[in-house]
């Protein structure tokens, strides 16, 4: 079998393909009739890895984060409000 596609230049990507695809795969808020988006900076911090690695892990999301247009700060230096957490035992830890 093959598969084809048609290749599109860059400002029919920008300004036709890309705005159909988020229109047809977004869902519009209630109350805004607008796609979410973020109000509070998320703060990550990561639990359950040795050494440094919680730090590293919470800075690659939080870059990640802010590449997509999310507003983020440093964890460790506000509020918690997402958590990650690696454990051997996921069921014990859901459980407690």
């Amino acid at each position: 079998m093959v598969i084809s596609a048609r290749k599109f230049d860059r400002r029919t990507l920008d300004h036709v393909v890309i705005p159909r695809f988020v229109r047809s795969h977004g869902i519009a808020s209630a109350s805004i009739d607008q796609l979410s988006r973020w109000r509070d900076e998320i703060c990550p911090p990561t639990e359950g890895l040795q050494g440094p690695y919680n730090e590293l892990f919470s800075r690659q999301i939080v870059a990640l984060a802010r590449s997509v247009g999310a507003p983020a700060t440093s964890a460790g230096q506000c509020k918690t409000n997402v958590e990650i957490l690696f454990t051997a035992n996921p069921r014990q830890q859901l459980d407690y």
